[in-house]
């Protein structure tokens, strides 16, 4: 649905994105658009222009975060070459990443309409 609508751009932004997801895309057929990367880019996005803009009442992305420790894997214990996220706390490290926990969806949509069409 919001995938088909954004790609459907005619935009240099639309077509590099389509271009890019085009593999997984093919692979996808029915099942729900993963945008793991955009997430992770729109809200780095999101942290500056309301870091910048402090002095006003910016409506963010995040909605919820959660502190936690987390690390590399690297010897193939549990994963290899992912990050692990100790979300319990059974190893008993000091937190060392945020999670993004929860998102605004109308301002996430916002970020991937920008992206799509180049309109910021």
């Amino acid at each position: 649905a919001i995938r088909e609508e954004l790609a459907s751009a005619k935009t240099p932004q639309a077509e590099l994105i389509n271009l890019i997801e085009a593999k997984v895309n093919k692979r996808r057929t029915g099942r729900s658009w993963i945008t793991c990367d955009q997430l992770a880019m729109a809200w780095m996005i999101d942290n500056i222009k309301n870091r910048n803009a402090a002095w006003e009442a910016l409506e963010t992305l995040e909605t919820s975060t959660k502190q936690c420790h987390a690390t590399v894997e690297l010897q193939g214990r549990h994963t290899r070459g992912q990050m692990v996220i100790d979300h319990q706390s059974v190893l008993k490290r000091k937190p060392n990443a945020t999670i993004l926990t929860g998102v605004s969806m109308p301002v996430y949509q916002e970020y991937l309409k920008a992206a799509f069409t180049g309109k910021f």
